[in-house]
């Protein structure tokens, strides 16, 4: 928070009324923020003195509190043997947030935002068939809103987790994009359509 503070663009819950827009005075794109909050947390865990107790063992100095980075270190020397490894690509799907998906006929669909995702355990299974009188399937899925361009469904019968990329329609204008961004790909849209319906009206009234 303190890194955020005051920046161009923060959120200020005691801005005056009548002020300007804060959101205008911004000047950090997605990708210049995130590389300003991996720099915050790298000084977090590098100069931040934990004032706070540690492990009885830890070999305390009198000249110099410990730091997040020092204790773990210490820990990984003096005790390799409890951590475990786990794979990478696991551990980061069961960290993303998950959200429930709809089975219609373009596919798993996610978000209000009507994202469409293509699964073969939905299509083996009969989730996207039209016309067949059940109700649409509902699944949970992981997924991560730095990136949209796949969810990740858990298999129920096997418990493995299967990638569900987008369908060939959404990705031509998704791939790569940030669920914040398709948000405002559709608002932009929403008001354009809007303007033009205003533009229509005067056009008919003149």
């Amino acid at each position: 928070r303190r890194g955020i503070e005051r920046q161009p663009g923060w959120v200020d819950k005691m801005k005056d009324r009548g002020g300007s827009d804060y959101r205008l005075d911004a000047t950090f794109d997605i990708h210049s923020f995130t590389q300003l909050m991996i720099e915050l947390i790298l000084f977090n865990n590098q100069s931040r003195r934990i004032g706070g107790p540690v492990h009885k063992d830890y070999p305390l100095n009198p000249d110099r509190e410990p730091t997040p980075l020092s204790v773990w270190n210490w820990g990984m020397e003096v005790f390799p043997g409890l951590g475990r490894h786990m794979d990478r690509r696991q551990v980061r799907i069961n960290l993303l947030p998950r959200k429930t998906a709809r089975a219609g006929r373009r596919g798993l669909v996610v978000h209000s935002c009507q994202l469409h995702y293509q699964s073969a355990t939905g299509k083996a299974e009969g989730w996207f068939e039209a016309n067949t009188g059940r109700k649409s399937k509902k699944i949970e899925v992981s997924y991560d809103p730095r990136d949209v361009s796949s969810v990740f469904l858990r298999r129920g019968s096997d418990g493995a987790v299967e990638e569900c990329p987008l369908t060939p329609a959404d990705r031509k204008h998704f791939e790569g994009k940030t669920l914040d961004e398709v948000y405002d790909y559709h608002d932009r849209r929403r008001n354009t359509r809007h303007r033009g319906q205003v533009q229509r009206l005067q056009d008919e009234a003149a």
